[in-house]
């Protein structure tokens, strides 16, 4: 039987314990299925970032795009004119928070992120966008500025329409994307009875296990 939402990573309370590479290959699928839809438990995460202005942490919920199990590496989309792009730029280090209701499990991921803007990371991630999700890189003001009113920060002519691919176009000075490699991933699962952790580190190009308490 196909296994849904919230039945995903059921076999970690199971005994006996299930093989660590295994939980870790389901997380990879979780997260894989939840860069590809708005309808998985993954695909609206967190991700943190060093403000050192402010000497604090700053965090924003971001759209998962994609999901590079062999490379280990976690990638979204932001406007290059918003703060964490400057944030990152002056510690390229993030976190990123997921959390599957469904499963009620928490996946946390940190590593090293890079800023990718005239490059080809960045042209096949514009080029695989949708028009209506490129409409947000014209808007005429950076994301976070003073406004001395409520605003969409959209061309008035696009507040109530997509833009057609020669209007999107002009957007593409303002697109980045935000990779992170990923040296550390960390899974907690809860249950009524007791939760259960695991965490894994890169090594190599294989990734090591170890169960952690909760």
């Amino acid at each position: 039987m196909p296994q849904t939402d919230d039945r995903a990573f059921s076999r970690i309370a199971a005994d006996p314990p299930p093989d660590l590479d295994a939980v870790r290959r389901e997380m990879f699928a979780e997260l894989d299925r939840g860069a590809a839809s708005s309808s998985r438990g993954f695909h609206l995460p967190v991700i943190s970032t060093v403000d050192a202005a402010r000497s604090q942490a700053a965090a924003r919920t971001v759209v998962l795009r994609g999901f590079d199990a062999e490379a280990g590496t976690l990638r979204c989309h932001t406007d290059l004119r918003s703060p964490k792009v400057d944030e990152l730029r002056g510690t390229p280090h993030a976190c990123w928070v997921f959390y599957d209701r469904g499963s009620r499990t928490q996946v946390v991921a940190e590593g090293r992120t890079t800023v990718h803007t005239d490059d080809a990371v960045a042209d096949a991630a514009w080029a695989g966008s949708r028009t209506e999700s490129l409409r947000c890189y014209l808007a005429p003001h950076p994301p976070g500025e003073e406004s001395g009113d409520r605003t969409v920060n959209l061309p008035p002519d696009l507040t109530d329409r997509r833009p057609t691919p020669e209007e999107a176009a002009a957007g593409r000075e303002n697109f980045a994307v935000l990779q992170t490699t990923v040296g550390r991933f960390d899974l907690l699962y809860l249950t009524r009875n007791g939760n259960f952790r695991a965490e894994w580190h890169r090594d190599g190009s294989d990734w090591r296990g170890n169960w952690v308490m909760p």
